[in-house]
């Protein structure tokens, strides 16, 4: 295990009280609930995963990446995939955070053998982005993101609403306890 740093952790606060927002609408109180897990045989970490089940009854784990990022700080790139990020004192290229998070499904179905055993559980992704307007001309909706966006959606600050009536959606009539024992 590694010690988290005082930023990642000033980090943790501000965004989980985001999340506890959304979650509190949707609302969804009693699901299991993983915060920062380390990836399978990687450094990477999902920020947070929920567990449970669908309005059909399917079991559904929901993968969440969260994002501080804001409109100034976000623009685009000519590289395939990528958009630059200013973090203040630099400037990054890096994945759009739908790739990102298809990254984290491809990765946990690779490792892990509860995606090959029945009954399947269905594996979900979004990302929040809790100081990002949406707006079509904005780097993270480019239509050269929509077959990702379609897949795995980015909600702005202004989708609060909308977030939680996506987890209700995934995640709505179970605690996922079994779930997250699977897992």
């Amino acid at each position: 295990k590694r010690k988290a740093n005082k930023s990642e952790v000033r980090s943790w606060v501000n965004y989980l009280n985001f999340v506890k927002n959304v979650l509190e609408y949707a609302p969804i109180e009693e699901n299991k609930i993983i915060v920062e897990y380390e990836l399978p045989y990687s450094e990477k970490r999902i920020d947070v995963i929920l567990f449970g089940k669908d309005k059909a009854g399917h079991d559904n784990i929901v993968v969440i990446e969260l994002k501080q990022w804001s409109n100034e700080s976000v623009e685009d790139s000519k590289n395939d995939g990528n958009v630059f990020v200013d973090f203040g004192q630099f400037k990054r290229e890096h994945p759009h955070p739908s790739l990102q998070v298809e990254g984290y499904c491809w990765h946990l179905k690779d490792f892990l053998t509860v995606f090959d055993e029945e009954p399947k559980i269905m594996l979900s992704a979004c990302v929040y982005c809790h100081n990002y307007n949406k707006g079509e001309n904005e780097a993270l909706y480019l239509p050269k993101f929509k077959k990702n966006l379609d897949q795995y959606p980015i909600f702005s600050k202004q989708e609060m609403i909308n977030f939680g009536d996506y987890l209700k959606n995934k995640l709505s009539s179970d605690p996922g306890l079994v779930v997250f024992g699977r897992f």
